[in-house]
Protein backbone atom coordinates (compact mmCIF):
# COMPACT_ATOMS: atom_id res chain seq x y z
CA UNK A 1 0.00 0.00 0.00
CA UNK A 2 3.01 2.57 -0.05
CA UNK A 3 2.87 2.45 -4.07
CA UNK A 4 1.15 5.30 -5.16
CA UNK A 5 -0.03 4.09 -8.59
CA UNK A 6 -1.64 1.21 -6.36
CA UNK A 7 -3.36 3.88 -3.91
CA UNK A 8 -4.57 6.30 -6.59
CA UNK A 9 -5.54 3.32 -8.94
CA UNK A 10 -7.80 1.91 -6.19
CA UNK A 11 -9.59 4.99 -5.17
CA UNK A 12 -10.25 6.08 -8.82
CA UNK A 13 -12.00 2.25 -9.08
CA UNK A 14 -13.87 2.25 -6.42
CA UNK A 15 -15.34 5.64 -5.72
CA UNK A 16 -17.20 5.71 -8.78
CA UNK A 17 -20.53 4.04 -9.69
CA UNK A 18 -18.77 1.14 -11.95
CA UNK A 19 -17.28 -0.67 -9.79
CA UNK A 20 -20.29 -1.26 -7.52
CA UNK A 21 -22.54 -2.15 -10.73
CA UNK A 22 -19.80 -4.94 -11.88
CA UNK A 23 -19.73 -6.56 -8.72
CA UNK A 24 -23.83 -6.04 -8.56
CA UNK A 25 -23.92 -7.29 -11.91
CA UNK A 26 -21.69 -10.60 -11.53
CA UNK A 27 -23.36 -11.90 -8.20
CA UNK A 28 -26.62 -11.63 -10.15
CA UNK A 29 -25.33 -13.51 -13.22
CA UNK A 30 -24.08 -15.73 -10.72
CA UNK A 31 -26.71 -16.20 -8.43
CA UNK A 32 -29.28 -16.60 -11.32
CA UNK A 33 -26.92 -19.51 -13.03
CA UNK A 34 -26.93 -21.20 -9.26
CA UNK A 35 -30.83 -21.29 -8.95
CA UNK A 36 -30.97 -22.53 -12.52
CA UNK A 37 -28.81 -25.26 -11.76
CA UNK A 38 -29.96 -26.26 -8.21
CA UNK A 39 -33.18 -26.14 -9.58
CA UNK A 40 -32.63 -28.78 -12.44
CA UNK A 41 -30.42 -30.75 -9.96
CA UNK A 42 -34.01 -30.84 -7.33
CA UNK A 43 -36.41 -32.04 -10.51
CA UNK A 44 -34.53 -34.66 -11.40
CA UNK A 45 -33.71 -35.42 -7.36
CA UNK A 46 -37.79 -35.52 -6.76
CA UNK A 47 -38.05 -37.26 -10.19
CA UNK A 48 -35.60 -39.82 -9.49
CA UNK A 49 -33.50 -39.75 -12.38
CA UNK A 50 -31.04 -41.35 -10.49
CA UNK A 51 -29.60 -38.25 -9.37
CA UNK A 52 -28.65 -38.74 -5.78
CA UNK A 53 -28.04 -35.34 -3.58
CA UNK A 54 -24.32 -36.10 -3.60
CA UNK A 55 -24.17 -35.95 -7.54
CA UNK A 56 -26.69 -32.69 -7.52
CA UNK A 57 -24.08 -31.00 -5.10
CA UNK A 58 -21.19 -31.88 -7.38
CA UNK A 59 -23.50 -30.87 -10.28
CA UNK A 60 -24.10 -27.31 -8.80
CA UNK A 61 -20.37 -26.81 -8.01
CA UNK A 62 -19.44 -27.79 -11.46
CA UNK A 63 -21.62 -25.92 -13.18
CA UNK A 64 -21.22 -22.80 -11.13
CA UNK A 65 -17.34 -22.82 -11.22
CA UNK A 66 -17.47 -23.12 -14.93
CA UNK A 67 -19.66 -20.60 -15.25
CA UNK A 68 -17.85 -18.17 -12.80
CA UNK A 69 -14.42 -19.33 -14.90
CA UNK A 70 -16.10 -17.66 -18.10
CA UNK A 71 -16.77 -14.71 -16.44
CA UNK A 72 -13.57 -14.14 -15.23
CA UNK A 73 -12.05 -14.87 -18.39
CA UNK A 74 -14.60 -12.44 -20.01
CA UNK A 75 -14.09 -9.55 -17.66
CA UNK A 76 -10.02 -9.73 -16.38
CA UNK A 77 -8.88 -8.17 -19.35
CA UNK A 78 -10.73 -5.10 -19.71
CA UNK A 79 -9.88 -3.97 -16.61
CA UNK A 80 -5.87 -3.91 -17.28
CA UNK A 81 -6.00 -4.18 -21.54
CA UNK A 82 -6.02 0.13 -21.06
CA UNK A 83 -4.02 0.33 -17.85
CA UNK A 84 -0.97 2.27 -19.80
CA UNK A 85 -2.53 3.24 -23.23
CA UNK A 86 -5.55 5.15 -21.16
CA UNK A 87 -2.23 7.10 -19.93
CA UNK A 88 -1.02 7.80 -23.12
CA UNK A 89 -4.66 8.71 -24.97
CA UNK A 90 -5.32 10.83 -21.67
CA UNK A 91 -1.74 12.51 -21.95
CA UNK A 92 -0.51 11.78 -19.10
CA UNK A 93 2.04 8.83 -19.56
CA UNK A 94 4.72 11.22 -19.87
CA UNK A 95 3.54 12.82 -15.99
CA UNK A 96 3.51 8.88 -14.85
CA UNK A 97 7.02 7.38 -15.82
CA UNK A 98 8.67 10.49 -14.91
CA UNK A 99 7.78 10.09 -11.50
CA UNK A 100 10.13 8.81 -8.85
CA UNK A 101 8.89 5.36 -8.97
CA UNK A 102 10.70 2.46 -10.56
CA UNK A 103 9.35 0.44 -13.59
CA UNK A 104 8.43 -2.47 -11.54
CA UNK A 105 6.68 -0.27 -8.88
CA UNK A 106 4.42 1.61 -12.02
CA UNK A 107 3.50 -1.86 -13.91
CA UNK A 108 2.65 -3.62 -10.45
CA UNK A 109 0.58 -0.94 -9.26
CA UNK A 110 -1.19 -1.08 -12.09
CA UNK A 111 -1.95 -4.84 -12.15
CA UNK A 112 -2.38 -5.10 -8.94
CA UNK A 113 -5.24 -2.33 -8.51
CA UNK A 114 -7.04 -4.13 -11.30
CA UNK A 115 -6.96 -7.78 -10.05
CA UNK A 116 -7.50 -6.96 -6.25
CA UNK A 117 -11.01 -5.67 -7.44
CA UNK A 118 -11.17 -9.25 -9.57
CA UNK A 119 -10.09 -10.93 -6.38
CA UNK A 120 -13.29 -9.45 -4.95
CA UNK A 121 -15.12 -10.87 -7.02
CA UNK A 122 -13.80 -14.10 -6.79
CA UNK A 123 -14.17 -13.46 -3.11
CA UNK A 124 -17.55 -12.05 -3.06
CA UNK A 125 -18.94 -15.18 -4.92
CA UNK A 126 -17.89 -17.49 -1.97
CA UNK A 127 -21.74 -17.45 -0.46
CA UNK A 128 -23.00 -18.96 -3.99
CA UNK A 129 -20.90 -21.40 -3.99
CA UNK A 130 -21.24 -22.40 -0.83
CA UNK A 131 -24.62 -23.81 -1.81
CA UNK A 132 -23.01 -26.63 -3.36
CA UNK A 133 -21.98 -27.64 0.88
CA UNK A 134 -25.64 -28.00 1.24
CA UNK A 135 -26.10 -31.10 -0.59
CA UNK A 136 -23.01 -32.67 -0.11
CA UNK A 137 -20.48 -34.18 -2.68
CA UNK A 138 -17.94 -31.47 -3.02
CA UNK A 139 -14.74 -32.09 -0.82
CA UNK A 140 -12.50 -29.34 0.70
CA UNK A 141 -9.51 -29.87 -2.27
CA UNK A 142 -11.91 -29.54 -4.75
CA UNK A 143 -13.32 -26.29 -3.72
CA UNK A 144 -9.45 -24.84 -2.70
CA UNK A 145 -8.09 -26.27 -6.15
CA UNK A 146 -11.31 -24.55 -7.95
CA UNK A 147 -10.43 -21.18 -6.03
CA UNK A 148 -6.68 -21.52 -7.03
CA UNK A 149 -7.19 -21.74 -10.92
CA UNK A 150 -9.71 -18.69 -10.29
CA UNK A 151 -7.73 -16.39 -8.60
CA UNK A 152 -4.64 -17.79 -11.51
CA UNK A 153 -6.73 -17.08 -13.96
CA UNK A 154 -7.52 -13.84 -13.17
CA UNK A 155 -3.72 -12.87 -12.17
CA UNK A 156 -2.74 -14.26 -16.06
CA UNK A 157 -5.15 -13.12 -17.70
CA UNK A 158 -4.69 -9.55 -16.28
CA UNK A 159 -1.06 -10.12 -17.15
CA UNK A 160 -2.16 -10.35 -20.65
CA UNK A 161 -3.84 -6.77 -20.77
CA UNK A 162 -1.20 -5.37 -18.68
CA UNK A 163 1.68 -6.74 -21.52
CA UNK A 164 -0.32 -5.54 -24.89
CA UNK A 165 -1.12 -1.83 -23.08
CA UNK A 166 2.25 -1.12 -21.78
CA UNK A 167 3.35 -1.50 -26.03
CA UNK A 168 0.38 -0.47 -27.75
CA UNK A 169 -1.07 3.47 -28.24
CA UNK A 170 -4.49 2.53 -28.64
CA UNK A 171 -6.72 1.04 -25.88
CA UNK A 172 -8.61 -0.48 -28.71
CA UNK A 173 -6.11 -1.92 -30.27
CA UNK A 174 -5.05 -3.61 -26.37
CA UNK A 175 -8.92 -4.80 -25.71
CA UNK A 176 -8.61 -6.72 -29.00
CA UNK A 177 -5.47 -8.57 -28.57
CA UNK A 178 -6.20 -9.24 -25.55
CA UNK A 179 -9.24 -10.85 -25.91
CA UNK A 180 -8.01 -12.60 -28.94
CA UNK A 181 -5.19 -13.88 -26.72
CA UNK A 182 -7.71 -15.09 -24.02
CA UNK A 183 -9.99 -16.95 -26.56
CA UNK A 184 -7.30 -18.35 -28.49
CA UNK A 185 -6.36 -20.28 -24.75
CA UNK A 186 -10.35 -20.74 -23.45
CA UNK A 187 -12.05 -21.73 -26.77
CA UNK A 188 -9.65 -21.79 -29.48
CA UNK A 189 -7.70 -25.13 -27.79
CA UNK A 190 -10.61 -27.02 -26.93
CA UNK A 191 -11.85 -26.38 -31.06
CA UNK A 192 -8.75 -27.31 -31.88
CA UNK A 193 -8.70 -30.74 -30.08
CA UNK A 194 -12.28 -31.28 -31.39
CA UNK A 195 -11.33 -31.05 -34.55
CA UNK A 196 -7.82 -33.23 -34.74
CA UNK A 197 -9.17 -36.06 -32.86
CA UNK A 198 -10.91 -38.06 -35.12
CA UNK A 199 -7.78 -38.11 -37.27
CA UNK A 200 -6.09 -39.00 -34.82
CA UNK A 201 -8.41 -41.95 -33.81
CA UNK A 202 -8.48 -40.54 -29.85
CA UNK A 203 -12.06 -41.29 -29.27
CA UNK A 204 -12.06 -44.37 -31.77
CA UNK A 205 -12.18 -47.38 -29.78
CA UNK A 206 -8.86 -48.76 -32.04
CA UNK A 207 -5.67 -48.23 -30.32
CA UNK A 208 -3.92 -45.01 -30.35
CA UNK A 209 -1.26 -44.70 -33.41
CA UNK A 210 2.38 -45.87 -32.46
CA UNK A 211 3.70 -42.39 -32.98
CA UNK A 212 0.97 -40.61 -30.37
CA UNK A 213 1.44 -43.38 -27.86
CA UNK A 214 4.63 -42.40 -27.35
CA UNK A 215 5.88 -40.65 -24.21
CA UNK A 216 6.81 -37.13 -26.25
CA UNK A 217 3.53 -36.67 -27.94
CA UNK A 218 1.73 -37.63 -24.80
CA UNK A 219 3.48 -34.86 -22.49
CA UNK A 220 3.65 -32.51 -25.19
CA UNK A 221 -0.24 -32.48 -25.87
CA UNK A 222 -0.95 -32.63 -22.55
CA UNK A 223 1.59 -29.63 -21.83
CA UNK A 224 -0.96 -27.80 -24.10
CA UNK A 225 -4.22 -28.87 -22.87
CA UNK A 226 -3.29 -27.60 -19.41
CA UNK A 227 -3.17 -24.07 -20.56
CA UNK A 228 -6.67 -24.39 -20.92
CA UNK A 229 -8.35 -23.62 -17.57
CA UNK A 230 -11.58 -25.12 -18.26
CA UNK A 231 -9.79 -28.76 -19.46
CA UNK A 232 -7.05 -28.17 -16.50
CA UNK A 233 -9.92 -27.96 -14.31
CA UNK A 234 -12.19 -31.14 -15.79
CA UNK A 235 -9.41 -33.14 -16.18
CA UNK A 236 -8.19 -32.93 -12.54
CA UNK A 237 -11.57 -33.36 -11.63
CA UNK A 238 -12.29 -36.24 -13.54
CA UNK A 239 -9.22 -38.16 -12.22
CA UNK A 240 -9.61 -36.95 -8.73
CA UNK A 241 -13.00 -38.97 -8.92
CA UNK A 242 -11.35 -41.73 -10.46
CA UNK A 243 -9.55 -42.31 -7.48
CA UNK A 244 -6.14 -41.04 -8.51
CA UNK A 245 -3.59 -38.53 -6.71
CA UNK A 246 -4.35 -34.69 -6.59
CA UNK A 247 -0.50 -34.16 -7.23
CA UNK A 248 0.58 -37.50 -9.56
CA UNK A 249 0.07 -40.64 -10.61
CA UNK A 250 0.73 -43.02 -13.83
CA UNK A 251 -2.11 -43.83 -16.28
CA UNK A 252 -1.92 -46.28 -19.40
CA UNK A 253 -2.74 -44.51 -22.61
CA UNK A 254 -3.18 -46.91 -25.71
CA UNK A 255 -0.39 -49.34 -24.71
CA UNK A 256 2.10 -46.75 -22.97
CA UNK A 257 2.30 -46.76 -19.36
CA UNK A 258 2.84 -42.76 -18.06
CA UNK A 259 3.67 -40.78 -15.22
CA UNK A 260 1.75 -38.10 -15.36
CA UNK A 261 1.35 -34.88 -13.19
CA UNK A 262 -1.93 -33.77 -12.01
CA UNK A 263 -3.58 -31.23 -14.58
CA UNK A 264 -4.11 -28.22 -12.45
CA UNK A 265 0.42 -28.44 -11.07
CA UNK A 266 0.67 -28.27 -15.00
CA UNK A 267 -1.52 -25.58 -15.52
CA UNK A 268 -0.16 -23.77 -12.26
CA UNK A 269 3.35 -23.54 -13.76
CA UNK A 270 2.24 -22.50 -17.43
CA UNK A 271 0.21 -19.64 -16.09
CA UNK A 272 3.11 -18.66 -13.17
CA UNK A 273 5.24 -18.41 -15.59
CA UNK A 274 3.08 -16.72 -18.31
CA UNK A 275 2.41 -14.23 -15.29
CA UNK A 276 5.63 -13.39 -14.35
CA UNK A 277 7.46 -13.08 -18.27
CA UNK A 278 4.71 -10.83 -19.07
CA UNK A 279 5.08 -8.27 -16.19
CA UNK A 280 8.64 -8.49 -17.05
CA UNK A 281 8.34 -7.52 -20.36
CA UNK A 282 5.70 -4.68 -19.54
CA UNK A 283 8.61 -3.46 -17.28
CA UNK A 284 11.38 -3.63 -19.33
CA UNK A 285 9.18 -1.66 -22.23
CA UNK A 286 7.81 0.89 -19.94
CA UNK A 287 11.73 1.02 -18.14
CA UNK A 288 13.06 2.00 -21.40
CA UNK A 289 10.53 4.15 -22.41
CA UNK A 290 11.41 6.38 -19.79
Amino acid sequence: MNNPVLVRELRGRMRGRRAFAVLSAFLLFLGGFAVLIYGGASLSMSAGAGTSAISAGKIVFSGLFLFELALISFLTPAFTAGAFSGERERRTYDLLVSTPLSARQIVWGKLVSALAYMVALVVASVPILGMAFMMGGVSPEEVAIGFWILLLTTVTFGSVGVFFSSFLKSTLVSTVLSYVTVLLLTVGLPILFLVTSPFLGVFGRSPLPGWISSSPVIYTVGIVLCSNPFFAAGATEVFYAGGKSLFYFTETLGSTKVFLVSPWLVFSFLYLLASLILTFLATRRIGRSR
